[in-house]
């Protein structure tokens, strides 16, 4: 039966060669296509579903996705449950979804079935020193073996404890019931012992875990004390979360639609997948952008009884397709999107920013924002507070020779800092020479502090590509900071960056001339959608004048 169905569902690579077949066209029929307007793929996608199994919905870049999903729990009466991969993606499907569905994150789901004891544990601060602490360090340690320079590895109190604390961290996002040396975060051993990530052995990796296993013992005493409810000691929110996924719960609903997938942890694929309900995994594996945070790429690994693609995007139209289709190539990727937002759509509406600029790393978005003429204009995704925190442990290192941020303790001291720099080329080396050798720490800090802290109408955002999934813009320009194919240091998850960042435009999308030139774009560095013809447009404006439309909604008009 299964495989009857999926010959019958099957669909081809774009969305021009779909064939209605039976099974789609009675989910069409069943829908109402004149009043939902639901695409073929939309449709092919339902039909899965009421096939019955579990199935992979492989969504390109604003090819609503959610819209899809609502169609999905409007075909039947059983209760569903949609885990969101954040709180804002949460409460928009709450106000998305039929009443037989209902929407929550992984966290929230939790928090409502873990003891009572954690609500007081969260919340509460958690230094890196009172980690160690608790973990039985209390002054500097040797660690076994050398640093690249062959010197003894020695660590601070408040350098034990981020280490542990992300050990933790990585405990509570694995599937592991036990904290191992296998889940040790060795890229922070690579960073204590002066060495790149990017540029680390097999041999130096390996060496990085060995000498992160004499830490195993204290980490387990902090997790011990972070997981009792009991015990007053502050907790994170990934703590009650692994509790709860130790007990081996079971999810009251009888279908789980689990978005972003891509960026799932082996964690909530594990809770996922021990559930008897039917399961529809929603994700685009050219988005996977998190691994260096531990994100599993469920799209690409977990196998179905059944697939559907959308591939047409409503977020924008043909131009801007064919540089995502670009970007996809990059990727290894067979998914190629067709873009089918009408044109002349009116932007100037809405309340939202309508200008972006996307950067690679933290080091572009400062740069982006010293050539800004007006910062009471400019905008930062996400806040500046992780940049002006990096740039006061500078500051710390400068003055006193040891700082507590945790991406730069493990530092011995200012000189440290300018020889990383001067050696190296990673985010923090481009971020540090900004500085001009420190002494432009505190001017680079208070630019930072003067941008507008909520995005208006008129705002220009200027964000990472990793903070800027989920969002859109009308017109978008990429910096020159990403990395080609020619980079030494390329790879699959620097094309999905760009496939990302090049799929945020609605309008209009242009490239820095030395990211053109380096993706063989053949000299076209802009690529702008066509304006409507002036009726087009007064049609338009007749049929919804004060609502701006989402991307998705173009798809599926509800």
């Amino acid at each position: 039966m299964d495989k009857q169905i999926d010959q019958q569902t099957a669909l081809p690579q774009t969305s021009r060669a779909l064939k209605r077949n039976a099974a789609t066209s009675s989910v069409i029929a069943a829908l109402g296509r004149d009043k939902l307007r639901a695409t073929d793929e939309q449709a092919h996608a339902v039909a899965a579903f009421n096939a019955s199994g579990s199935l992979k919905i492989i969504a390109g870049a604003g090819t609503g996705k959610t819209s899809t999903l609502k169609l999905i729990g409007e075909s039947t009466s059983r209760r569903g449950l949609y885990i969101a991969f954040n709180t804002a993606m949460a409460d928009d499907a709450k106000r998305r979804m039929p009443p037989n569905v209902s929407a929550s994150t992984a966290h929230s789901l939790a928090f409502r079935h873990v003891d009572p004891g954690f609500r007081t544990k969260i919340g509460s601060r958690l230094p890196a020193g009172m980690a160690a602490e608790a973990g039985g360090i209390r002054s500097m340690i040797d660690l076994p073996g050398k640093n690249k320079d062959g010197d003894r590895l020695v660590i601070s109190q408040a350098t034990a404890g981020y280490f542990m604390l992300d050990w933790v961290r990585r405990h509570c996002m694995s599937a592991e019931a036990e904290i191992s040396k296998d889940n040790a975060p060795a890229g922070r051993m690579l960073a204590i012992m002066g060495i790149e990530r990017e540029a680390a052995t097999p041999q130096d990796w390996s060496a990085a875990r060995e000498i992160a296993g004499t830490l195993l013992p204290a980490t387990h005493r902090l997790w011990e004390r972070m997981r009792n409810p009991r015990d007053a000691f502050p907790a994170q929110h990934d703590t009650y979360l692994k509790v709860w996924a130790l007990s081996n719960p079971k999810i009251a609903a009888d279908f789980i639609l689990f978005d972003e997938a891509q960026d799932a942890n082996a964690l909530m694929l594990q809770i996922v997948g021990n559930q008897p309900a039917q399961k529809v995994y929603v994700g685009d594996p050219n988005q996977q952008i998190y691994a260096w945070r531990d994100a599993v790429n469920a799209m690409q690994s977990i196998q179905t009884d059944h697939e559907a693609r959308l591939t047409e995007s409503f977020r924008f139209g043909p131009e801007i397709a064919e540089f995502a289709n670009h970007a996809l190539a990059l990727c290894g990727s067979d998914l190629r999107l067709t873009g089918k937002a009408p044109a002349g759509r009116d932007f100037s509406h809405g309340g939202k920013p309508r200008v972006a600029t996307l950067c690679r790393t933290n080091a572009s978005v400062v740069r982006e924002l010293m050539l800004t003429p007006d910062l009471s204009r400019a905008h930062v995704a996400g806040g500046v507070s992780q940049i002006v925190g990096l740039l006061n442990g500078m500051r710390e290192l400068r003055d006193n020779d040891r700082t507590g941020n945790p991406e730069l303790c493990h530092f011995k001291g200012w000189q440290e800092l300018v020889m990383h720099a001067a050696s190296e080329a990673d985010d923090l080396a481009a971020l540090f020479k900004l500085t001009e050798d420190g002494d432009r720490i505190e001017p680079l800090a208070a630019m930072l502090e003067k941008t507008a802290r909520v995005a208006k109408p008129d705002s220009h955002v200027i964000s990472t590509a990793h903070k800027c999934k989920g969002l859109e813009w009308a017109d978008v320009r990429l910096a020159g900071d990403f990395r080609t194919p020619g980079h030494k240091r390329w790879s699959v998850e620097e094309a999905n960056l760009l496939y990302v960042a090049g799929t945020r435009g609605m309008r209009s999308l242009s490239l820095d001339g030395v990211l053109a030139d380096g993706l063989g774009l053949g000299g076209k560095s802009s690529y702008r959608e066509a304006e409507a013809a002036p009726q087009a447009v007064e049609r338009e404006q007749k049929r919804e004048p004060s609502r701006p439309r989402r991307s998705e909604e173009v798809g599926v008009g509800f």
